[in-house]
Formats: C-alpha cells, sequence, structure tokens
C-alpha cells in the first residue's frame, strides 16, 4: 500500500410507523482510488501505483409494508432507490447520473 490514509462512512436508520409500513435510509460515503479506473481482469500497468482520487457517496431510501401471507408469515414487498455522487475522475467507472433502483419482497417469520 502507499501509506496513505482513505476515510469512510455509513450512517443507516430505520423507522417503523403505523405497525406494518418501514421506512429505512442509508448514507455512505468511502474513499475510491485509480485502481477503479483499471480494466477488471487485465494485469496492472508497470509501476502501477494506486494513490487516492477521492470519495463515493451513495444515498439509499427503502419503503415496505408488511401483509400477513399466511398463520406465521409476513411478506413485505418493498422499493429501494439509490443515487450517487462521484468525483469527476470516476464518472468513465459510474457515469454522470449514477443511481439503482430495486423492487424486491421480504419474508419473515412471526412467533
Amino acid at each position: 500500500t502507499d501509506g496513505s490514509k482513505k476515510n469512510s462512512f455509513l450512517l443507516e436508520s430505520l423507522l417503523q410507523f403505523r405497525t406494518r409500513n418501514y421506512v429505512w435510509t442509508r448514507i455512505e460515503n468511502a474513499g475510491r482510488s485509480n485502481e477503479l479506473l483499471l480494466t477488471p481482469g487485465e494485469p496492472l500497468p508497470p509501476h502501477f501505483e494506486e494513490s487516492p482520487i477521492g470519495h463515493v457517496a451513495a444515498y439509499s431510501f427503502r419503503y415496505d409494508r408488511d401483509y400477513r401471507i399466511a398463520p406465521r408469515i409476513l411478506a413485505a414487498p418493498g422499493a429501494q432507490f439509490t443515487t450517487y455522487a462521484t468525483p469527476h475522475a470516476l464518472v468513465p467507472a459510474y457515469g454522470t447520473h449514477p443511481y439503482a433502483a430495486a423492487f424486491f419482497v421480504r419474508f419473515r417469520v412471526t412467533p
């Protein structure tokens, strides 16, 4: 390693309301290096030195709602959306306005 320090942080919170509804958020900020600019699977270029190039921040928001589908089983359909903030050097890897969306069903066994 090059001895440089790379800081990251993560904040996460879940709020349950009206018994069956859940709102979740997660904020991440991670230090990234120029290694992300290399082609995956290719050998390292001669004399490559890893160095910090900035931080990537991810902001995620999710909602789901419980429905009883059997005497001891809950299903919670929901959706999650994430958007990212990236340094200019990582635009080739992440794109200009990176985001992700997911739809899911969470199953839970209750007592």
